[in-house]
């Protein structure tokens, strides 16, 4: 996080996925719910205000490309993570998910 925290803006990308999976975890964890808009915003604001970080759209191009990404390594739906790094020409992702060490951009976590 201090990485990106220290990022000049956008040299990190998330794709907008991340907030609805971060929303659905910490419901999970708390037994909130995601019609409760503090909670989603506590939850989203912190990821918006990392300022290296830049926020970008799922495609159906990445949505296809996630699929095959799956056939070819054996991933998991994650790869739709993968698909939009490789969309964005990153270099780098950062995530704890070993399956990832043998595709694409280098692994930092």
């Amino acid at each position: 996080m201090k990485r990106i925290e220290g990022a000049s803006k956008g040299e990190y990308v998330t794709s907008s996925l991340t907030f609805h999976e971060a929303v659905t975890i910490i419901t999970g964890l708390t037994g909130g719910s995601s019609r409760d808009a503090s909670l989603v915003n506590g939850v989203v604001e912190p990821i918006l205000n990392l300022k290296g970080l830049k926020p970008v759209p799922l495609t159906s191009d990445d949505i296809l490309r996630s699929k095959e990404l799956m056939d070819e390594h054996a991933l998991d739906y994650d790869s739709l993570h993968l698909a939009a790094a490789l969309s964005a020409g990153s270099k780098e992702m950062v995530l704890n998910d070993r399956d990832f060490d043998l595709v694409g951009p280098k692994r930092i976590f």
